[in-house]
């Protein structure tokens, strides 16, 4: 299955890459290795040399696009990278684990196993290196980004880059981005990376919030400090400062918390009850 630059961040905490991809391939199948290095020759693969096919053994071991790598590859005899590479001619063996990054292979050229065919000082064979990096497109700030502004399009855009980790991929798709609060400031052309948003804050640390608990029709309202900030569906602690008891809701508006039995442990049921009587008797004393 290929994948592109979007489908590598699926993952993103925000964030998101995909740890798999990089894990060391060592041990390689002997029909894989056949299939890679012995094909048959045809008019597609005709004009191929020993870098184009290094290049589709790395592509096809890490399952991606060939489109979507550059690999600089290094050996002690550069002739060797343009030689054609159709039909069986070269077997080519991983020294090292195939992932983004610095790649090994040993190349052995079977044209020359017959002594006869070798030229004078050419063993017939060699070690190829390889510098592997993913071709994507990240989000990074269109401007200067500050604490606690919300995204909006125009702020943000996405920008070609090469890396050689998945973990340095960050954020592909734009929607993902805006409408999102900044947590951390970033610089103009910097990459945006998940801990570096958040969602909205409806409600900040130590502000007032009203508190609603409910029970079966019944419905009390408390104005509570927040001991926690947090966005839409965070559950957060709010302790009345008349009795200091203290309850966990979950924030559904800006500066709203609810407390919902149905939801929480048996411990938080508890603790809404007693929320609930304690306001009720406070009511009916202001009454």
């Amino acid at each position: 299955m290929k994948t592109n630059c979007a489908e590598q961040t699926a993952d993103l905490p925000p964030s998101p890459l995909t740890p798999q991809k990089e894990s060391a391939v060592l041990s390689i199948p002997e029909s894989i290795l056949s299939e890679l290095s012995s094909q048959e020759p045809n008019d597609d693969i005709a004009g191929i040399t020993l870098s184009d096919q290094l290049t589709d053994t790395v592509a096809q071991m890490m399952d991606l696009d060939t489109a979507s790598l550059k690999i600089e590859w290094q050996c002690k005899d550069p002739s060797w990278l343009q030689q054609p590479a159709a039909g069986d001619r070269f077997k080519i063996v991983p020294l090292s684990p195939i992932r983004l990054g610095q790649v090994q292979f040993a190349v052995t050229d079977l044209s020359l196993r017959e002594p006869e065919n070798r030229r004078q000082g050419d063993p017939g064979r060699c070690k190829v290196s390889g510098k592997v990096e993913f071709l994507c497109e990240s989000v990074v700030a269109a401007q200067a980004l500050r604490p606690g502004q919300v995204i909006t399009p125009e702020m943000v855009k996405r920008m070609p880059r090469r890396v050689t980790s998945f973990r340095e991929v960050g954020i592909t798709d734009l929607d993902y981005v805006v409408g999102q609060e900044v947590a951390r400031a970033a610089g103009e052309n910097e990459l945006v990376l998940p801990g570096m948003i958040r969602k909205v804050q409806l409600v900040k640390r130590n502000e007032y919030v009203d508190v609603i608990a409910k029970v079966g029709q019944v419905e009390i309202r408390q104005r509570c400090k927040a001991l926690a900030g947090g966005a839409y569906g965070d559950v957060i602690l709010a302790r009345d400062e008349n009795n200091k008891r203290t309850v966990q809701g979950r924030i559904t508006a800006a500066r709203q918390v609810t407390v919902m039995e149905e939801s929480v442990p048996e411990k938080e049921v508890l603790l809404s009850k007693d929320f609930i009587s304690s306001a009720s008797e406070k009511r009916y004393q202001e009454n």
